[in-house]
Order: structure tokens, then sequence, then C-alpha cells
């Protein structure tokens, strides 16, 4: 159920989203050129008290951020099946983030046989 303070939430994560730099940097190929990340549908993992479940109170009034991602290559039919973090592990101002991924090895065994052939084709040719 979505009350009124689980739409808050949603809306701080929306907007949070939408000035991530790493995302923005990924958006406009500036950095990581090929690769991806799964969708980010968990809050922002940095910036807790340590020890709670609390943003930074602290007079620095830090803003929430996603800073341990992991990102792949999409290549060769890589499928996210999870990406999440670990709200629970309070013993640091960082969260945990893990991803669980499927991986296509047909295409690149493909990719494998085709260059090996195209070796052995260029020694034919050159005996």
């Amino acid at each position: 159920r979505n009350g009124p303070r689980g739409q808050e939430t949603e809306d701080l994560r929306r907007s949070l989203l939408r000035n991530d730099q790493l995302l923005r940097t990924l958006s406009e190929s500036r950095a990581f050129p090929s690769f991806a990340e799964g969708k980010i549908a968990f809050m922002p993992t940095f910036k807790f008290d340590k020890g709670s479940g609390r943003y930074d109170t602290s007079h620095k009034k830090r803003i929430p951020a996603w800073t341990d991602r992991v990102l792949f290559r999409p290549a060769f039919g890589v499928q996210v099946l999870e990406y999440d973090s670990v709200p629970t592990a309070t013993h640091s101002d960082h969260r945990p983030v893990f991803g669980t991924y499927r991986v296509s090895l047909v295409g690149r065994e493909r990719g494998k046989a085709k260059l090996a052939q195209k070796v052995v084709n260029k020694r034919k040719k050159k005996r």
C-alpha cells in the first residue's frame, strides 16, 4: 500500500534520481561507454547516521546519494534479475548494493568460433 508517507519517500527517490551524477554521465556518454546499470528501485545508500536508518542529521545535512553501484556490459544477453540494497546493514553510513544477473554465453561462444574461423582462413591463405 502506498500511503502519504510512502508517496513522500517515492517522490524523494525520484527527485534524487533525476539529479544523480552517474545516471547523467551514463546517459550523456561521458564515462563508462557501453556500460549499463539496473533500475534503481531502492532508496539512496549513502549518508546515513551510522547505526541507524536515518539520513544525515548532523549540522552538515548532506543530501542522500547512491554511491555504491554495480555496472555491467549489456552485451551477450545480460539480464538483470535483481538489483537492490541491504537497508538493514547499519554498521556504516553506506548500505551495501548487490545485483543478480543472468548471462548468456551462447552469443559469446559464437563470437569466439567466428574469430577462430577467421584465423584458420588466414592461415590457409598464407600456405
